[in-house]
C-alpha cells in the first residue's frame, strides 16, 4: 500500500535558523499521523509546508502519487488538505454553519447547504444555532469542523 500524502527531505529556512530540516513522513490511507515535538521542532512548520501556507526551501510533498508545491493554502485546499489550527477563531453572534464557512460562503443556492452536510456528521441538532449558544466544551467541535476536514481528500 503505498502512502496518501509523503514529505522527503523537507526543509525550510528563515534566515540562519533552519525551522524544518530534511523532514520525511508517510501518512497512509486511512491512518491518523500524530506530529509531536519540542517547542521549536517545526511542527507548526511542517503542517504550513504541507498545507501551502509556507513553501519549503527544499524537499517534496507527494498526494496520490503525484508531486504537488502548493503556493498557497487555497491551492493546497483545491487538492483536498487544509489544516484546522488550534486557535479558536470563531464569531459568537453567528451561527454555527456560518462560522464553519466563514470565507468560504456560497455564492449562489446550492442543495447541498451547510445545515445539510453537518446532519450527515450527525450535529445538526445544534448547527443552526449561535456559537455563543454553545458550550465552551463543543466549541472546539465546531472549530474542527470548520477547517472543511469533512470534504478534504485527506484527513
Amino acid at each position: 500500500m503505498e502512502p496518501i500524502l509523503k514529505g522527503r527531505n523537507l526543509t525550510k529556512r528563515y534566515g540562519k535558523v533552519t525551522a524544518l530540516d530534511n523532514c520525511d513522513f508517510d501518512l497512509m490511507p486511512g491512518e491518523i499521523l500524530a506530529v509531536i515535538g519540542d517547542n521549536g521542532a517545526g511542527k507548526s512548520t511542517l503542517i504550513k509546508a504541507v498545507s501551502g501556507a509556507v513553501v519549503p526551501d527544499a524537499g517534496t510533498v507527494t498526494l496520490e502519487g503525484k508531486e504537488v508545491r502548493f503556493h498557497s493554502p487555497i491551492e493546497a485546499r483545491a487538492a483536498g488538505i487544509e489544516t484546522v489550527y488550534q486557535t479558536l477563531a470563531m464569531s459568537p453572534a453567528l451561527s454555527i454553519a456560518d462560522n464553519m464557512f466563514m470565507g468560504r460562503e456560497l455564492r449562489k443556492p446550492d442543495p447541498q447547504t451547510p445545515a445539510r452536510l453537518i446532519v450527515g456528521v450527525g450535529v445538526g441538532f445544534f448547527s443552526r444555532g449561535r456559537v455563543v449558544g454553545v458550550g465552551f466544551l463543543r466549541q472546539p467541535l465546531v472549530e474542527q469542523l470548520g477547517g472543511n476536514g469533512l470534504w478534504a481528500g485527506v484527513y
